[in-house]
């Protein structure tokens, strides 16, 4: 799959907001198949795609969108699902906040509250030998290579993200190079390992696209 067109305004305004995790890149992708009117009708598997999640993720995503009113969803039978983004009610900085799960209080005297217990220590038999002294020392399992292994591992990690952003757009890759930003901006926003100079490559390669758009 190759992106043939990107609504950039569109895109912006999500970037812009305070969307956060895989509800941010579900909606990136809506966006960037919008219309002028916020309208689009791009397939769960195309909006994976872009996003960089499986399709069942996306189906959740796009529902826990629906639900804070910030995308409308149409189906019609035979027909493409039809998405429109409503840019008003995006949560943006210092405007209306994004909606966060309740904390789950538990009221004193609930069943489900429980007292904390109470430890009781033992004055030791005369017999026995001073605890301080018989204490054992905490084992260290750090097996000696593992920090060595670990920098291996990203080394190779951080090389073969530079290589498929360098190379992106080719016909062996399949993927363009806004297609394979996007892929690593979305693995980092989602906690995925990227290295940061991978990630600046990403953010200035998606950051041509848009001062190029026309």
């Amino acid at each position: 799959m190759e992106v043939t067109y990107i609504n950039f305004d569109m895109v912006k305004s999500v970037l812009s907001s305070t969307l956060v995790g895989p509800d941010r890149w579900v909606a990136v992708a809506i966006a960037s198949h919008a219309n002028g009117s916020g309208d689009c009708s791009p397939s769960v598997s195309r909006i994976a795609y872009v996003a960089g999640l499986s399709d069942r993720a996306v189906q959740k995503h796009i529902a826990v969108l629906v639900d804070l009113g910030l995308i409308e969803r149409n189906s019609l039978p035979g027909r493409p699902t039809r998405y429109t983004l409503i840019l008003e009610n995006l949560p943006t900085f210092g405007g209306q906040s994004y909606p966060q799960p309740a904390n789950e209080v538990h009221p004193i005297g609930s069943k489900s509250y429980s007292q904390p217990t109470h430890a009781v220590h033992h004055t030791p038999a005369p017999e026995a030998p001073d605890p301080r002294t018989t204490c054992a020392k905490p084992t260290n399992d750090v097996h000696p290579n593992k920090e060595r292994i670990n920098k291996e591992i990203k080394k190779g990690i951080n090389a073969r993200e530079s290589e498929s952003l360098a190379n992106a757009g080719s016909p062996k890759t399949g993927l363009s190079k806004t297609d394979w930003a996007l892929r690593l901006v979305s693995k980092h926003e989602a906690g995925e390992p990227v290295s940061m100079g991978v990630l600046r490559m990403a953010r200035s390669a998606l950051t041509r696209e848009a001062h190029c758009a026309p």
